[in-house]
């Protein structure tokens, strides 16, 4: 037995899975619903149980008028007549009797009312209510199952009553309901579960089928394969396009294929030139063994194959030389075994040497580099490298990636080398559009609060002192209107320049809008050292302007506040290099101030009022 199941295909194997999966989910279904069969039956029960008990609470409560209220005929009557009306379950309904028994109330019949019901007798010959009777006597309460027609009908079905004993006035009510309700109900449950059932065993039998040719019919492939090879067919391969566990079984195959198959060729290769000491190696003794069915057809196709081979090389020759970008391939020493024109052009010859010779780079060192990452890792890495420097650079996008043998060793490195100078000179012209002014290239109004932030952060660290100018052009708008808003522009441009010519390197002169120029000093030795520049900037601007073969002459007002006496926050230092401004120009403009916080109080309350 356990040998013929071992006999047994991959297909096959997966088929009897699946069948004995949906055998045992169909007896584990079978379970639930008897299960659940059961249920309903108890449910149902407790339900006409709590139906009977709520007709007795109905006796109970008329019971309780009689000497209050009511007569004990008058209250039972007025109980009967409500009970008489109450239905369940599309007509269902409770009946009285006593324990004669006689049947003192039933909703559907009237003419049974008063008849003794001793020949009462379901299908079988039972006295039903004469059982019914003992019970409620002995116990109280309790169920009855017999087989009794239903209204109108004339076939006896099963049937299952509820009573209770009513003991004030020696009467029992009851009711019941017919089992075969709930058999239709499952009836149609079982048929809308079958359904289901059924779908899900075709979807299951599909699922197998696709599993099991997904796999088995590869393997036979692969079968197929190594029987060629074993008989010295070497041009039979798999080619499976696939991502899984399987495509790569059959990547490893035909890799092993193609092995073997350059071994061989390579061993005929050498043959043809007379050397034969590679026999005595055994590099190919293997080999040779098993093809020596089909050694004179291979040397006979020898010249055709390695003619073929060249036209291929020849083709990815092209193909290399066709793509734009450089490429490159190094061994498992990084030594440069291949590159295309488009590497050549950028790099240089570099075939027989070692990948530090590729890029004049000397920020990087060689662990650090996309080659030396991919050798190590096994996967894909980038880097971007700088070639030259000033204006004659450019720069390299380098993309790395590993290429592994059968055996999963990394043998070899693909180089992409691509020219990304246009794309980081259009970055770095954008980065200078968002941080300067476009008239006059100085930073603007976003840079100067970075730079201003630093240097606060600096004055906290050292306890020095800092400075911010607010320099404001004097009377522009008369030269403006006058002569030209080209005139103006050109002096603007002028006049940034001047600034940026009297202060350091370290310094920021920024266009902060219109005529209006902010001047940052990360250090200033106090407010002495803070006036002599304001002094060399009034002097600077004495000089006349040349603008269009004409001379034009202006001053400016220059406010300055000083910090972290004067404030810590850029918008408190703006304001108060405006307000030091401001009271410059109050004093005849071609002047400096220094912002002083009660001035500014006083300007303020006196412009309040």
């Amino acid at each position: 037995m356990m040998k013929r199941l071992r006999d047994i295909g991959l297909a096959g194997r997966i088929y009897s899975l699946s069948v004995a999966m949906i055998l045992i989910f169909l007896l584990v279904i079978g379970w639930l619903f008897f299960q659940f069969r059961e249920s309903l039956y108890d449910a149902r029960r407790q339900e006409m149980k709590s139906l009977v008990e709520s007709a007795w609470h109905i006796l109970e409560f008329h019971a309780g008028l009689v000497s209050h209220e009511l007569s004990r005929d008058e209250a039972r009557q007025r109980a009967f007549e409500i009970i008489r009306n109450q239905r369940f379950d599309d007509g269902n309904y409770f009946w009285i009797s006593d324990l004669a028994p006689v049947m003192v109330m039933h909703p559907m019949q009237p003419q049974l009312e008063s008849w003794e019901s001793t020949n009462a007798l379901d299908i079988s010959a039972r006295a039903i209510l004469t059982e019914m009777a003992d019970l409620v006597e002995h116990s109280g309460e309790g169920f009855v199952g017999y087989r009794w027609p239903k209204p109108g009908e004339i076939e006896a079905v099963e049937k299952i009553s509820f009573v209770k004993m009513f003991s004030p006035w020696g009467l029992m009510i009851g009711a019941g309901f017919y089992v075969d309700d709930i058999d239709r109900y499952l009836a149609r449950l079982m048929l809308v579960a079958g359904i289901v059932l059924l779908g899900v065993t075709a979807a299951a039998l599909a699922l197998a089928t696709w599993v099991s040719r997904s796999i088995s019919v590869p393997a036979r492939r692969a079968v197929s394969m190594i029987e060629a090879l074993e008989r010295g067919d070497l041009g039979r391969r798999l080619r499976l396009d696939r991502q899984d566990e399987i495509g790569r079984l059959g990547r490893a195959m035909d890799a092993f294929a193609d092995s073997l198959q350059y071994e061989i060729l390579t061993a005929f290769e050498r043959l043809a030139r007379g050397d034969f000491t590679f026999v005595a190696n055994g590099l190919i003794r293997e080999p040779l063994a098993k093809t020596n069915a089909r050694l004179n057809t291979l040397v006979e196709n020898l010249d055709d194959s390695i003619r073929q081979e060249q036209q291929e090389r020849a083709k990815l020759e092209a193909l290399m030389a066709a793509i734009g970008d450089g490429i490159a391939i190094y061994n498992s020493e990084l030594e440069c075994i291949y590159q295309n024109r488009a590497h050549l052009d950028l790099t240089g010859p570099l075939v027989g040497k070692p990948c530090a010779d590729a890029f004049d780079d000397t920020e990087h060192s060689c662990a650090d580099c996309a080659l030396h990452r991919a050798l190590t890792s096994g996967g894909v890495h980038r880097m971007e490298r700088q070639i030259g420097a000033g204006d004659r650079g450019i720069y390299i996008e380098i993309t790395a990636s590993a290429v592994r043998n059968a055996t999963g060793d990394v043998v070899a490195v693909i180089e992409i080398a691509r020219d990304i100078t246009d794309r980081k000179k259009s970055e770095a012209h954008i980065h200078h559009l968002a941080f300067h002014d476009p008239l006059t290239g100085l930073p603007n109004r976003a840079l100067l609060e970075d730079r201003l932030r630093m240097a606060l952060a600096h004055a906290r660290r050292s306890k020095g002192t800092g400075a911010l100018f607010f320099i404001d052009l004097d009377r522009f708008k008369t030269i403006n209107d006058t002569l030209g808003h080209h005139v103006g522009d050109h002096l603007l441009k002028e006049a940034g320049q001047r600034i940026k010519a009297i202060v350091r390197a370290t310094d920021t002169v920024c266009r902060f809008g219109g005529d209006e120029f902010i001047l940052l000093l990360p250090e200033v030795d106090g407010s002495a050292g803070a006036a002599r520049l304001a002094g060399r900037i009034l002097a600077a601007f004495r000089r006349p302007f040349v603008i269009h073969a004409q001379e034009l002459t202006t001053s400016v007002s220059i406010g300055i506040t000083l910090f972290p006496d004067d404030g810590t926050d850029f918008q408190d230092l703006l304001r108060n290099a405006d307000a030091g401004m401001y009271q410059a120009k109050k004093e005849g403009r071609n002047t400096f101030h220094f912002f002083r916080s009660e001035q500014f109080l006083k300007s303020f309350s006196q412009e309040a009022s």
